[in-house]
This record gives structure tokens, C-alpha cells and sequence, in this order.
């Protein structure tokens, strides 16, 4: 078996006789060799997936609605040779991410990958693998975050939408992190009763925090020209009344996750009739990941997203 300069191997004349079988078995597994840097096709996943021997060299797609999982399994399971390497790249809007099977160790730092981010897999050694993840976008702009968790009534979560049917109130868990300073929450509801008021908690660790620390002003317009009220020492942030038609609500979240006081600015309104804007603070030095939604009254239907403000 001779070798070109590169120390790719090829069939020789003297190889054609009796040593063909071997010579051919070497070639073609120097193409499957080539083939996981050049890339060998694509697996379409649509559910949580675990990894076989022929994703090797591969790009596995992800295409889930909902939170799911790419599971690397044990050698004694699937041989991958030392040295594979797999693509993961998220086309869903559901998070994607990599776990390791009982006995596998993933070496990196793992994140969950939003829609349209990608990461790599490469075995170093029996149970070992390297995580290695694509850049993020570093652009400043928006990202959809998806919460870790939901709880109420009729609250569901699928990928990065929070919908809500009937509830009398929503909770929201792992919305802030570290990643983003700043949040931008868009929200479309409708109330089952004519104008109940709507108040707004922050959560820390699945807990809402009611303490008397939050202050609220509101401004609103409908059509004549009104001066701003101001409370204080309250138990939540207000976000005002709702109605049986149509109402939005555009939320401004600055500093939930650092540990000094957080602001909160909501515009809101419905149909033509009446538009509100609130001037929130919530005084407390304290670290927050999540929100709560509360009815005072009533119930209310609708859907909500969080995104994260990139800063560069």
C-alpha cells in the first residue's frame, strides 16, 4: 500500500493481487476518515435524539418545538471512533441540548442552543468528548430566551412563547440570566371580565417576592390630558386595568439579575380607547431570574415572549 506525500493512502499495482481485500478496507476507511471534516450529510431530528454510529462526520438538525436533548451514548453502545467529531445545529424553536449518557464525560462549558446556534461534539478518548460551541451573534439587537419553567393554570411553554388560557395569574422561571443586562418582553392578552387590574411580582428561585419595596407611577392618555399618580411601599408593580377586547402590553426590563434595585417600564393599552404607561421600581438589592402576572379578578388569555437586549 503506497501513500501520497499527505500520507493518504492508494492502491499500488502489486496490491491489485493479494493484497486487495485489506488494501481496499484501508482506502475506505481513510474516505470515512476524510468524510468527518468534510462533512458526511445531514440527520433531521423533530424530538429529543440520541446519537448513532452513523452520525459520525455528520450535522444532526434539530427541528423541535419544544425544550429537547441531544444525547451522546456510551462507547459500549456506540463505538465512535477516537476522534469523531459531530455537528449539532438547532433549527427549532424549542432549546437544544447536549447531555451525556451515564459513564460519558463532556468536557466545555454546555449551553442550551437557540434556534438557528450550532455546537460540536469530538471524542478524545473511550467515554470522553469535547464540547466546542459556534459563536454566538455578537451584534447588538434582540434574542429570544426561552424560561426554564412555567407554573399557573392553564400556563404552558413551548420554545420561547408562554401562552395562557383561563389563568388568573402566570409565573415565569429562568428568564434572567447572566447573559443579557437588559430584557424586552412583548405581551397580547384579553381579559374574561371587564377591567380587573394587573399587577407584576419578580421571582427568585421559583419564589414570588411581595415584600413592600416596590413603587409605582402611572401616566395614561385617553384623551385628555391627566396628571401621573404615584404609589409607594407596595407589595407589587402595577400594570394596570384590562379589558374584554384586544390589550398589549410592551414591558422594559433594566437589571433583574443585578444586585441593586431593578426598573420596570410598561406600555400598554387597548383598542383606541385607552394607552398607560408605568414608570416601575422595585428597591430591593436583590438578584431575580423570573416574573409572576397576577389577576386581581377575573381571568385573562393570551401569549407572552421574553427577549434578551445584546449589547454588542
Amino acid at each position: 500500500m503506497a501513500t501520497t506525500s499527505y500520507g493518504s493512502p492508494y492502491v499500488s499495482g502489486s496490491d491489485l493481487v493479494a493484497a486487495w481485500p485489506a488494501a481496499s478496507l484501508t482506502v475506505a476507511n481513510a474516505i470515512d476518515a476524510a468524510g468527518y471534516y468534510i462533512g458526511r450529510g445531514i440527520n433531521a431530528q423533530t424530538a429529543s435524539y440520541t446519537g448513532v454510529l452513523t452520525d459520525a462526520g455528520k450535522t444532526v438538525t434539530m427541528t423541535v418545538a419544544t425544550s429537547n436533548t441531544f444525547t451522546v451514548p456510551l462507547n459500549a453502545t456506540v463505538a465512535y471512533p477516537t476522534g469523531t467529531r459531530i455537528n449539532i445545529l438547532n433549527l427549532g424553536a424549542g432549546a437544544c441540548t447536549v447531555t451525556a449518557t451515564g459513564g460519558v464525560t463532556i468536557s466545555g462549558t454546555i449551553t442550551a442552543l437557540a434556534i438557528n446556534e450550532s455546537a460540536s461534539i469530538i471524542k478524545t478518548a473511550t467515554n470522553t468528548w469535547s464540547y466546542l460551541a459556534a459563536p454566538t451573534p455578537t451584534a447588538p439587537g434582540l434574542s429570544l430566551v426561552t424560561p426554564t419553567s412555567v407554573a399557573g393554570s392553564g400556563v404552558t411553554l413551548s420554545g420561547g412563547a408562554v401562552s395562557f388560557s383561563g389563568s388568573t395569574s402566570l409565573s415565569v422561571n429562568g428568564s434572567f440570566t447572566s447573559t443579557y443586562q437588559n430584557y424586552f418582553i412583548l405581551m397580547n392578552f384579553v381579559a374574561a371580565a371587564a377591567t380587573p387590574s394587573v399587577s407584576w411580582r419578580y421571582r427568585a428561585a421559583g419564589t414570588d417576592y411581595s415584600g413592600a419595596t416596590y413603587s409605582n407611577q402611572r401616566s395614561q392618555d385617553n384623551g385628555l390630558v391627566t396628571q401621573p399618580t404615584r404609589t409607594q411601599t407596595q407589595t407589587s408593580n402595577e400594570m394596570g386595568e384590562i379589558n374584554t377586547v384586544r390589550t398589549h402590553a410592551v414591558i422594559h426590563v433594566f437589571g433583574p439579575q443585578d444586585a441593586t434595585q431593578t426598573t420596570l417600564n410598561i406600555r400598554r393599552g387597548y383598542g383606541d380607547i385607552l394607552q398607560q404607561t408605568f414608570y416601575n421600581l422595585e428597591t430591593t438589592s436583590t438578584s431575580y431570574d423570573g416574573f409572576s402576572i397576577i389577576m386581581s379578578s377575573s381571568n385573562f388569555t393570551g401569549t407572552l415572549r421574553v427577549y434578551g437586549y445584546r449589547n454588542s
